[in-house]
């Protein structure tokens, strides 16, 4: 007796296509998923050539959201892509993340070239701290949490803390070189709060935490 996948009449007399749908859920239901298959076809296309981020990042989503529709017919037994939905679904969710990852990476290394070109310590972590910024403005828009956007992440959090430590140490050294001892230490104790009060563990930073009380000792004593 056959039966129809889709709306689940039965009957010995009743015709299914090759589908496994009787002529009336093969005829409304078959142009619909035709259409479906174009705007995923289109969306894939477009994914990989697709010149913004906003563009291959908008039809992976179009692709999730439809492949997600064409579901219920993958679970009736209802071929209607190859790989199946679920399968598709899958493989853009997981497209969709590496998408926004691969470019927060380049548009972040950008900013850290440009950043270490700049003149001083201070420009260049208000052009590093963009980069910073991008990354949570795109969690945010895109819904991305990538444990490769935390190690991004990390990268640029550490240049800045190096870039503004440097700063200090180097401040520090023109002023001991000019005879300013006590502009010197000052810098030193910029330097020491900073490493002290930063959200990096002491015992890790204990040798330059060490130098630099040292360094104030003997510039004091003198």
């Amino acid at each position: 007796m056959a039966s129809c996948k889709w709306c689940g009449e039965s009957g010995w007399l009743l015709r299914v296509s090759d589908n496994g749908m009787c002529d009336t859920c093969e005829s409304t239901q078959v142009p619909m998923i035709v259409r479906q298959v174009q705007i995923v076809q289109e969306s894939q296309r477009l994914v990989e050539s697709g010149k913004t981020l906003q563009t291959r990042v908008g039809r992976c989503d179009d692709i999730i959201r439809i492949t997600g529709e064409l579901i219920l017919y993958e679970e009736r037994g209802i071929t209607v892509l190859n790989p199946p939905p679920s399968v598709l679904r899958s493989q853009y969710v997981k497209e969709r993340e590496d998408i926004v990852t691969e470019h927060l990476k380049a548009e972040a290394q950008k900013i850290l070239t440009r950043a270490e070109l700049k003149a001083t310590p201070r420009s260049a972590i208000a052009e590093a701290t963009k980069a910073v910024i991008k990354i949570g403005e795109a969690r945010n828009e895109y819904d991305v949490d990538n444990p490769a956007l935390d190690e991004l992440e990390h990268l640029v959090r550490r240049f800045l803390h190096q870039t503004e430590l440097k700063g200090y140490l180097t401040e520090a050294e023109k002023a001991e070189f000019k005879g300013n001892n006590k502009k010197a230490i000052d810098q030193l104790q910029e330097a020491l709060f900073f490493l002290k009060n930063d959200k990096i563990v002491d015992e890790l930073q204990s040798s330059q935490i060490k130098e630099i009380e040292e360094k104030i000792l003997q510039l004091t004593a003198v």
